[in-house]
This record gives structure tokens, sequence and C-alpha cells, in this order.
């Protein structure tokens, strides 16, 4: 957990209480908006949470893994994709996008697809 995680989750709870995200949120959720939004805040600012690290698991995974995160990403900084691609006991390779926030795929929907048809047939050449 770092500190950009937490300001981030801030600023999303004073963008969805005074902002536009909740109704930008309620095309994906429906009627289930705001209990989706106050459990994801609440979970990831609960004190009881702010220990919470996947590093432990990271070993156990040893497939293929392309790890991909923007640049400007408002949760999280760069050390948590090397921490990514350090941790994990398979292949991997890590990309971080510049110009790029929270959401890769949708913010760079080009860039990410490429890179995932890359990777896909760097495997199997392999094979």
């Amino acid at each position: 957990m770092e500190g950009v995680t937490l300001t981030g989750i801030r600023n999303a709870i004073e963008a969805y209480e005074t902002g536009d995200l909740k109704t930008r949120l309620a095309r994906y959720h429906g009627e289930n908006t705001e209990n989706v939004f106050r459990r994801w805040a609440d979970r990831w600012l609960s004190p009881d949470f702010l220990e919470w690290n996947i590093e432990a698991y990271l070993p156990k995974i040893n497939c293929p893994l392309l790890a991909i995160q923007g640049e400007d990403d408002e949760y999280g900084t760069v050390a948590q994709l090397q921490g990514i691609a350090a941790g994990v006991s398979g292949p991997v390779e890590a990309k971080l996008l510049p110009g790029c926030g929270h959401v890769p795929h949708v913010q760079a929907r080009r860039v990410v697809l490429n890179e995932m048809i890359r990777f896909i047939n760097s495997l199997l050449h392999k094979l």
C-alpha cells in the first residue's frame, strides 16, 4: 500500500461525492453503483487493509505474464510494476506506458493490444 494509492482513493471519493464520477460509474454498475463504490473505497481505506500485500503470493505465478501499468497511474507507482516483475517465477515482461493512467486498456487501447499481440506471438515462437 503506497501513499499515492491512498491519495488516489481519497481523490476518487471526492470526485464521486462532488463531481460526475457517480454518474459515469452508474453506466457500468446501475443501481448497485453506491454499494460497489462504497465497498471499494471503504475496503482500501480500512485500517486493517493498510498492511495488505500480495508479494508473498507472487512466486507462485509461473505462467507467462505481461504486466502493464500507466506511468501516470493515480493509484500506484512504478515500484508496484517492478515488484510484480521481480517477484513472479515465470517469464515476465513489464511495460510502463507514458501518458497513461490507471486504465491502460482504455486510455491506450491500441498500444495495449499491440503489446498483447507481440507478447503472445513471442510465446508462440518458443513452442
